[in-house]
């Protein structure tokens, strides 16, 4: 018999099925992939309409103040659902090649 709980299941046996996934309160940091239910999407796009972003205050940041300002509650799922495109273009032009990544 061999228990496997969360923490030490590796990333490829974690997206077999979603009982493997971990969810945890939500980083107000890089997040590739957000979803919103019914229910809020409303409130997160009359936000979003509401500011204006410039070279000091860009759209990621808007993302991270927007859980304070409305009281949404944000979690993480691991392993990551979404295919961050952000992270070619970030790394492009720098010593790794981003596709050794993937």
């Amino acid at each position: 018999l061999i228990l496997l709980d969360h923490s030490n299941v590796s990333w490829t046996w974690r997206s077999l099925h979603p009982s493997f996934y971990s969810i945890y309160p939500a980083p107000s940091c890089c997040l590739p992939g957000v979803i919103y239910f019914r229910q809020t999407y409303i409130q997160v796009i009359e936000y979003l309409n509401s500011i204006k972003c410039h070279k000091n205050y860009a759209i990621d940041t808007a993302f991270d103040d927007l859980p304070k300002r409305t009281h949404l509650q944000t979690y993480l799922v691991e392993p990551n659902l979404v295919h961050h495109i952000g992270l070619y273009s970030r790394l492009r032009k720098m010593y790794i090649n981003p596709n050794l990544l993937d």
